[in-house]
């Protein structure tokens, strides 16, 4: 039986718990944890709290150590670093993918982001990242109808593109994508551009 505080927030899972902790809704020392079902008067009984029990029992001192103890993954130095890292036969389809973001996008310049190969021009154009079962594409595809038709079946839960690692990888399809992020982009930049050079005008007088 676990004592529950009753403005404490309820635990659903050990992992609800390593959120409040993570949020520091509740202390690291002292805490009293509560389950969600099972309540009689300030008493709660459900086999998360045991669960939870436990959990707790193995948690660093301090945010430091809890910090300090969470894995991260590595930030890569550059793209050829980043592609490194992937078998043979992986590397290999992310160079090309690599190779067929430069030629649509030759001003463009490589670098990391969100721990992904990125390529920017005014802004960010593409991001792509290796993946265990496929290749990702992003941002989601939008403001041409026929090439969003072209890319549907490769969307995934959020619009972002996946393309399979066991079929074959539509370059021609990632070329034409990026050449419409940087006609957007460029588009965008000149929307900017234009905005910044009315807005530093005098006003006329009356």
């Amino acid at each position: 039986m676990l004592i529950q505080h009753r403005r404490r927030p309820l635990v659903r899972s050990t992992w609800h718990l390593r959120g409040l902790l993570d949020r520091r809704i509740w202390p690291m020392k002292g805490m009293m944890l509560v389950a969600s079902e099972g309540v009689r008067g300030d008493v709660v009984v459900n086999e998360w709290a045991h669960k939870a029990m436990k959990f707790v029992g193995k948690l660093p001192k301090n945010r430091k150590q809890w910090d300090d103890n969470m894995a991260k993954p590595k930030k890569a130095k550059d793209i050829d670093d980043y592609i490194s890292k992937y078998p043979t036969d992986v590397q290999a389809i992310l160079q090309k993918v690599r190779e067929t973001i430069r030629h649509a996008a030759s001003e463009a310049k490589e670098t990391i982001s969100y721990l992904m190969p990125a390529f920017k021009l005014h802004g960010m154009l593409v991001y792509f990242a290796g993946w265990e079962k496929h290749i990702g594409l992003y941002p989601p595809i939008s403001g041409d109808k026929t090439l969003e038709k072209a890319v549907a079946r490769y969307a995934g839960p959020k619009g972002n593109l996946q393309f399979p690692l066991d079929e074959p990888i539509p370059y021609d399809l990632i070329e034409r994508i990026v050449k419409l992020r940087v006609k957007q982009d460029t588009e965008a930049a000149a929307r900017r551009n234009k905005k910044l050079q009315t807005s530093g005008k005098p006003r006329a007088s009356k």
